[in-house]
């Protein structure tokens, strides 16, 4: 029988693929190799004829499992069986074995690692989840950094034990891991790897009665296609939700009571098949905990792409897509939600993570699911803290804090500065602590490791919000006068709108609320300390700017001196750029310089380089090498443009830009000598015009007075000697750079990421630039200096 059986089997595939092919397949842990068809055959039918049918049968059973699920797992003959690692990829994997974790230096970063009272030796791999957001993959790759979010299951429970909740974050913050880790904990089916899996982490020595109690159910939408036509996107809905259900069903099977999938899965209707499977676990007594991925990626992908004139279209195309996903999807979710804590509700938990809350505007079941992003006590589900974010470069890159510290002061330029929590905090310390975007940190970390130099990550992150940034006009209600103002100023005033719909994003050109809004949930912006927006850090200043500079470009009062007044300067020559800074200044009405400072003027310098890529804006130094922090160690250059080499092999001038700003208020009480002598609108008015015809000499004797923190009260200088005091600064920060690159602690010199210094002979120069109200300039400049290096910029955004 055996015989007869092998022999349908094998002969019912293709001749010409058998004849060249063997089977492998495992039994009770056990690898056999079968040579060809006939040989297979003959072994079979002498078993047999021994009446050795109970050990036949076995693997007739195990070829029946292989050949159903893997019809295709055959090797070549001529390929030598292989041992060991490369031979167990080739068979049947067992799930991977749950490893021990540390807290790495009693922080809340983990290290998976096979010993677990400590982190592996240091000669060791260590390995960053960085487009991993699987919780198993975190806690069975040995090496595997991870954070520990679990604390935040209890948060959530305590606010209510059945939720429903929608958390949103931008791009890539960790919100699919979060999702995941979610998953695990809930899960009836890691019960009996619960202390495995969460022992070493905070929930597992501070479990709650919820956990293993739920089936889980989890869906992904950022995998439906979008970029057909409405029955293409249906078409996608359909196939993967009822893919998602038949993992599930197969998934729960012994707890469903085994039930066949064609009962359960409707192939044309969503909804039914969702109805099903509620009624199927209701019917078995389970509960269930449901995570829905990015709920929101199908209208953001059918919006947020292609060109910015077919936004119209993209949100008619939205109305249809929310009511079919209302119809089909959302609603028996909330069906299934029951009421809340009810006898019928089969979903007992069910959480939604997103980037924006336009998509719940035109589906009214997501109203249930509140959104708890903006909580002070959820701040911290998603993104590193700096300490965190320290923690990690040192275990990984196996540094200490003072070789770390470089990277640390790059890393927060570009990747921290992120507050979602409604609540006002104190600038000079965040609570709860300002956040990294932890995706770009990972991709910093690993280029950093490989290869010292960091480029942007082929995928963006501000994919959207690049796409909105040049959906908004240049002329409007809202438009890129609006994020030049919010450039000078630092910060800006408005509501933000916790609901609003795809509709409202006509409006964008329009609604100044509801552009600065949809800015935040896309992290372009992020809450200021008294509530203000502002720009959280370097990378998404540079998509502001790129907005910006398209603008300037097209101004004819600007676009002439745009080009010629950065190639000057990179030859020593500063005259073209104070014209075109006085351009610029021209252009801006009185009252945006009412607050202005030296921040300001950094923005605008930023603005106005033709060619941002090449600058480096506060290049950190160490200034004295055997000072501590907070006692001199460091200073800070606005402004530095390393040189380059030009088409003809030469090279241009290394500059240093000192930027210095006096403001029309400062100069009126100065004058007044009285720090509570508010001016007027007409005084600064007044005071603008007098400026402008006085000569630099009668400028430089003015007073000035500000307020100084060191002193804690008013003080007063004189033009001249702030002028002076830029001039001895700028010269300390010449004789530092030309140091080159610290090597030691004890170093002083360059200390930056983005500068990569070696041998060569760059010419140094440095600028002293002051701007006086809205229309006077002043320049000191140093002489010209050859140093023993060459400074080159290391382009990471």
């Amino acid at each position: 029988l055996s015989a007869i059986l092998i022999t349908l089997l094998t002969f019912t595939q293709p001749c010409s693929f058998i004849s060249d092919r063997r089977l492998l397949f495992s039994f009770s842990n056990r690898s056999l190799a079968l040579a060809p068809p006939y040989t297979l055959i003959l072994t079979l039918a002498y078993l047999t004829t021994l009446h050795a049918l109970s050990v036949v049968n076995a693997y007739i059973i195990a070829l029946f499992k292989t050949l159903l699920t893997h019809p295709y797992s055959f090797i070549s003959p001529e390929a030598p069986l292989k041992r060991g690692r490369e031979q167990e990829l080739e068979l049947p994997r067992k799930a991977p074995k749950i490893l021990g974790a540390a807290s790495i230096s009693g922080t809340k970063i983990f290290e998976t690692t096979a010993v677990v009272d400590h982190p592996k030796p240091s000669n060791q791999q260590l390995q960053l989840p960085y487009g991993i957001p699987s919780f198993y993959s975190f806690r069975t790759r040995e090496g595997m950094i991870f954070a520990d979010k679990t604390i935040y299951i209890e948060h959530l429970e305590r606010y209510q034990e059945d939720f429903r909740y929608t958390f949103l974050r931008p791009r890539r913050f960790g919100k699919s891991a979060f999702l995941n880790m979610l998953c695990a904990y809930y899960d009836i089916h890691t019960a009996d790897h619960f202390n495995d899996l969460f022992g070493p982490l905070y929930i597992g020595k501070h479990p709650t009665p919820w956990h293993n109690q739920h089936l889980v159910l989890k869906f992904d939408l950022s995998s439906i296609s979008v970029s057909g036509p409405i029955a293409e996107t249906k078409a996608s809905f359909l196939d993967e939700i009822n893919d998602m259900l038949k993992r599930f069903v197969v998934k729960y099977k012994n707890e469903l009571g085994n039930p066949q999938i064609d009962q359960v899965i409707n192939a044309h209707n969503a909804a039914a098949s969702l109805k099903n499977t509620f009624d199927l676990a209701g019917s078995r007594h389970h509960t269930l905990f449901v995570g829905v991925d990015e709920y929101d990626a199908p209208a953001n992908n059918s919006v947020f792409t292609g060109d910015t004139t077919g936004i119209p279209d993209a949100i008619k195309k939205v109305s249809q897509i929310e009511q079919y996903f209302k119809e089909s999807f959302f609603a028996p979710l909330k069906e299934g939600c029951g009421g809340l804590g009810g006898r019928n509700a089969i979903i007992s938990k069910y959480f939604l993570t997103g980037v924006t809350p336009a998509f719940r505007a035109g589906i009214s079941p997501l109203a249930e699911a509140i959104i708890v992003s903006d909580e002070r006590e959820l701040h911290g589900i998603c993104g590193f803290t700096e300490n965190e974010v320290k923690t990690i470069v040192q275990h990984y890159l196996r540094m200490d804090e003072q070789g770390a510290d470089g990277i640390i002061h790059t890393m927060r330029k570009l990747y921290n500065g992120y507050y979602f929590a409604s609540s006002d905090y104190d600038e000079s310390d965040p609570q709860p602590p300002l956040l990294y975007n932890p995706h770009l940190v990972f991709h910093y970390v690993r280029k950093y490791d490989s290869n010292g130099i960091v480029a942007k990550p082929q995928e963006s992150i501000a994919v959207h919000s690049t796409h909105v940034l040049k959906s908004i006009s240049d002329i409007g209600e809202f438009s890129v006068d609006d994020l030049l103002e919010l450039m000078m100023s630092g910060s800006v005033e408005s509501k933000i709108n916790t609901e609003f719909g795809f509709a409202d994003l006509l409006s964008i050109r329009k609604d100044r609320s509801i552009t600065l809004s949809l800015l935040i949930y896309l992290g372009v912006l992020t809450r200021g300390p008294k509530g203000n927006l502002r720009i959280p850090n370097e990378v998404m200043k540079t998509e502001v700017l790129e907005r910006i500079h398209n603008y300037l470009r097209d101004q004819d009062a600007i676009r002439p001196l745009l080009g010629p007044a950065f190639d000057s300067l990179v030859r020593g020559n500063i005259n073209d750029f104070v014209k075109l800074l006085e351009a610029f200044f021209k252009t801006r009405a009185l009252r945006s310089f009412f607050s202005a400072n030296e921040a300001m003027l950094q923005s605008i310098v930023k603005l106005i380089l033709d060619k941002p890529s090449y600058r480096v804006p506060e290049l950190r130094l160490v200034i004295d090498g055997n000072k501590g922090k907070g006692e001199g160690r460091y200073g800070f250059a606005d402004v530095f443009i390393p040189g380059t080499t030009t088409i003809s092999g030469g090279r241009t001038f290394a500059e240093l830009l000192e930027l210095k700003y006096l403001t029309l208020e400062g100069l009126f009480k100065g004058a007044a000598n009285n720090w509570s002598h508010h001016p007027t609108y007409s005084d600064m008015e007044d005071l603008e015009k007098r400026l402008s015809g006085e000569d630099e000499d009668k400028i430089l004797e003015r007073n000035y007075m500000h307020w100084s923190k060191d002193l804690g009260r008013p003080e007063t200088k004189t033009v001249s000697s702030i002028l002076e005091g830029g001039v001895k600064q700028l010269r300390m920060y010449m004789e530092t750079v030309a140091k080159g690159q610290t090597k030691r602690w004890n170093d002083s010199g360059v200390l930056d990421s983005r500068i990569k210094v070696g041998e060569g002979s760059d010419y140094l120069q440095g600028h002293v630039v002051m701007g006086i109200g809205k229309s006077r300039f002043i320049v000191r400049s140093t002489q010209l200096t050859q140093t023993s290096k060459a400074y080159n910029r290391i382009v990471q955004f």
